[in-house]
């Protein structure tokens, strides 16, 4: 019996071992008993392997009211100087390389964890498309439920061991960015990435009835519901009309318009033709973020449209 005993506890020792790392170095703060690690280093790592899995952590355990959803382009918007300006706790829930199906997934994750007050989602047409469907969000959401799935995921693991290597050599190891200079990479955008948005489309007729229920459950609670088509640059813009898609541009405004609040910030207008607002074609730069806040948030509506036709 004694030798069984002795065999367990030998076979178990590993587990044990990593079960003890895993909750020191806690890489997404899903246990919060340890603060072995720097925030700044785990948003310089984890953060940037899995922000998914991150921020479905860190709104299930403190969420708010009022949340943004989208891709990277509403990633970049800064829930904390909305919430300065509005008196009341935002929360950016978008996701970098994200899509309308995460979107979706994430309110409804979202509205799981607390009563929401508004919604506003970042949505550009590339993002209107039956065919781009890719949903990483709902892997994301099942480990933050289940800590049996965060002790054995990959992502859990990578986060671990760089948290471990930045924390004690004090690096950043630049994790996601582009491996080219901007000049480089805005052409690879408006080649590569544009062709992959546009060379297959599809009306999402799903993704329509689903903002459909979206638009519902808002009206029925009382839940403010906002899209915000956000800015690209004119050279962006031009290749819709490259593929032949700008009558389906137009029915994709027209059915936000319909769901809920539109602020269409993507036409030709001063913002979008001045190269020097944007880092690449698909993102703008700060001092556009801010002026987007001020007219969505500061109800200025000076650029930004409501449905209209161009």
């Amino acid at each position: 019996m004694k030798t069984l005993l002795f065999k367990i506890a030998i076979f178990s020792l590993p587990f044990l071992l990593w079960l003890v790392l895993l909750v020191l170095v806690d890489p997404f703060d899903f246990f919060v008993v340890s603060k072995l690690i720097p925030a700044e280093v785990k948003r310089r790592t984890s953060y940037k392997l899995n922000s998914r899995l991150w921020k479905a952590v860190e709104f299930q355990r403190n969420p708010a009211p009022n949340i943004l959803l989208g891709d990277s382009r509403t990633d970049q918007i800064d829930a904390k100087l909305i919430s300065s300006k509005m008196g009341q706790n935002f929360y950016n829930f978008a996701h970098g390389g994200g899509s309308l199906a995460e979107a979706i997934s994430t309110f409804h994750y979202a509205r799981k964890c607390t009563e929401l007050r508004s919604v506003y989602i970042g949505i550009n047409f590339n993002l209107y498309n039956r065919y781009n469907s890719a949903n990483l969000f709902s892997g994301a959401e099942l480990i933050a439920n289940d800590y049996r799935y965060y002790l054995f995921n990959k992502s859990v693991a990578e986060g671990l061991l760089y948290n471990l290597l930045s924390w004690q050599s004090g690096r950043d190891f630049k994790i996601g960015s582009p491996p080219m200079n901007r000049e480089a990479f805005w052409k690879y955008q408006l080649s590569y990435a544009a062709t992959y948005s546009y060379q297959r489309y599809r009306y999402p007729s799903t993704y329509y009835e689903q903002l459909k229920e979206i638009s519902a459950y808002c009206r029925s609670r009382n839940i403010k519901l906002a899209f915000i088509i956000l800015p690209t640059h004119v050279d962006l813009q031009q290749r819709v009309a490259d593929f032949g898609l700008v009558q389906a541009e137009r029915r994709f405004k027209k059915d936000l318009a319909e769901l809920g609040t539109l602020y269409d910030f993507d036409y030709p207008n001063d913002w979008t033709r001045e190269r020097e607002n944007f880092s690449d074609p698909f993102h703008f730069k700060t001092e556009l973020m801010e002026k987007i806040i001020d007219e969505v948030w500061g109800n200025s509506r000076l650029v930004a449209r409501n449905g209209e036709a161009a």
